[in-house]
């Protein structure tokens, strides 16, 4: 009986395990097929399947907060949603607590070029928001980004979307907005809102 010898591996053929990214239409259609469980929070980021962290009370509230103020300033002049998508192409479609967008979005998923402002609600999220998000909003050229910090309970307002020398997208202005004070709109939006009446009491 000849007994058979194992050919060896080529090295040069051999291949480290490939991350599989998706593109929005791929994530589109995996959700149109039922894809996700009840009670998924699942975003598209950079072609990524990102499990968001369950709400807490505070974030909860913060939210519905903002959201009741902006839908009285903005009734009839934008879109308000709250933890829907917005589509960046091609492999982005993340589902900011708010985003604010041009009425010509209606009846679709809002694309980047129509968001006008885009909100997350932080807590245990904030270096996220921060460092993932932020940048994802800056090089979709979204030019206003306000992240509500739940944990020092103030607002941070990112604007000015660029590039850096290092090719990294970022916003290149920061103003903190603190609890007594209130927060202007963006042009073309009018009107303001206080930010104290956004979090939960201490």
């Amino acid at each position: 009986m000849t007994r058979l010898t194992p050919i060896p591996p080529n090295r040069a053929t051999l291949r480290p395990p490939q991350r599989r990214r998706f593109t929005v239409a791929e994530y589109d259609r995996l959700t149109e097929l039922g894809f996700w469980q009840d009670g998924d929070r699942i975003e598209l980021v950079e072609g990524e399947l990102i499990q968001m962290a369950a709400k807490g009370t505070a974030h909860v509230i913060c939210c519905r907060q903002i959201l009741e103020q902006l839908i009285l300033l903005l009734h009839g002049t934008a879109i308000v949603q709250s933890q829907d998508p917005i589509v960046i192409p091609p492999g982005s479609e993340p589902e900011p607590d708010i985003a604010i967008a041009a009425l010509s979005a209606r009846g679709q998923k809002p694309r980047a070029d129509q968001v006008w402002l885009v909100i997350e609600v932080a807590d245990s999220s904030l270096d996220y928001d921060r460092d993932v998000k932020g940048p994802l909003y800056a090089k979709a050229q979204i030019p206003h980004y306000w992240i509500f910090n739940c944990l020092d309970r103030q607002v941070e307002c990112h604007s000015q979307p660029q590039q850096n020398s290092q090719g990294q997208w970022l916003y290149g202005l920061r103003q903190v907005v603190f609890w007594a004070q209130s927060l202007t709109l963006p042009p073309p939006m009018q009107g303001e809102v206080p930010v104290a009446e956004c979090f939960l009491e201490a």
